[in-house]
């Protein structure tokens, strides 16, 4: 939900199946039977809402569609104005909402990539990096395992503020810091 007050989402749909499915899955997969007994038919997530977390995700249906049309203005202007040769924007459809605006630094930027992050921060602009490959953390390590691919996306992911909050100048500071940063380590290069 873009303006929930815990990180929470939910399924509306007029489609029993789905809607039978999601329940299932909101009940980690189990299906109760007779008294005690019940089966898993799928793995699912305990997923259930607070009764308080689904009146405000209900609440917030009311102005969905606003704050989603504002959020892709400001991924429009971000777009219009994060020109650079030192990362890739990640394709959108026009339908797409973003929570945040990922781009994707070159591979030049990867070994200062955490000093771009620190000097954006450092300017009030928030960032963050998601989406590291779960074999590389302690509760999945596996040696054994090498995705290059998710490996360099990992490198060169950085996400910039892009939610439905921000006043156009605020997306033009994100903007300007954003390719600051990025130019002013560009030749730096590893420290290896």
């Amino acid at each position: 939900m873009p303006e929930g007050v815990e990180k929470t989402g939910f399924v509306l749909t007029d489609d029993a199946k789905i809607a039978e499915t999601a329940k299932l899955f909101r009940q980690s997969g189990r299906k109760n039977g007779a008294v005690w007994n019940y089966d898993l038919l799928l793995k699912g997530s305990d997923a259930a809402l607070s009764a308080i977390t689904a009146s405000v995700a209900l609440r917030q249906m009311e102005t969905l569609e606003a704050v989603c049309d504002r959020r892709r203005e400001t991924a429009s202007h971000l777009d219009d104005i994060l020109r650079s040769t030192l990362f890739d924007k990640p394709k959108r459809t026009s339908d797409d909402a973003p929570a945040s605006y990922p781009i994707l630094l070159i591979p030049q930027l990867y070994c200062p990539k955490e000093d771009i992050f620190l000097a954006i921060e450092e300017q009030g602009v928030e960032a963050a990096v998601c989406c590291k490959p779960v074999y590389k953390t302690s509760a999945f390590r596996d040696e054994s395992v090498r995705l290059p691919v998710t490996e360099d996306f990992y490198k060169a992911l950085l996400q910039l503020p892009c939610h439905h909050r921000l006043s156009r100048e605020e997306v033009e500071k994100v903007a300007h810091t954003v390719r600051d940063a990025t130019e002013t380590y560009a030749y730096r290069g590893c420290r290896f």
